[in-house]
């Protein structure tokens, strides 16, 4: 089952899925959402990409965490939630890890709360955010 809405072909990605089930059946899965287009603040993004490559174009990865949940064990995802407070572009955050921003992606549950945890530049240098959702309720 799509755990989001099928991103249009317009540069929309949806990658790096962390899923958790909680004791009651609810699945929740956190994952990046990257709008690739230009910026008038970035007009050329230049990234390293490892191995002396590098990314270059005019399209930048405007980023951010969402979170879905099912109630019925992953048949359907009708919760949709834009957890990241602010859109981080990796095009512009100043890093040295080539930009593994999504290697930095978690969630747990617990309690009828789901606890994202992302990796953002939203400050300029690549940190960790979290967040507390709560859940539907649903649970054994």
């Amino acid at each position: 089952m799509p755990v989001a809405s099928t991103p249009p072909a317009t540069g929309v990605k949806q990658f790096w899925p962390v899923v958790t089930v909680e004791p009651g059946g609810n699945v929740d899965v956190v994952f990046y959402q990257s709008q690739e287009t230009s910026t008038s603040s970035n007009p050329f993004c230049t990234v390293s990409v490892g191995g002396g490559l590098r990314r270059r174009g005019t399209a930048n990865s405007l980023v951010d965490t969402f979170w879905a949940q099912s109630l019925d064990g992953g048949n359907t995802f009708p919760t949709l939630m834009r957890v990241s407070t602010t859109t981080s572009n990796w095009c512009t955050a100043a890093s040295n890890i080539r930009p593994n921003f999504g290697d930095y992606i978690g969630s747990a549950t617990g309690g009828n709360h789901v606890f994202p945890v992302w990796a953002d530049g939203r400050n300029g240098v690549p940190d960790t955010f979290y967040a507390t959702l709560q859940g539907a309720g649903k649970s054994k």
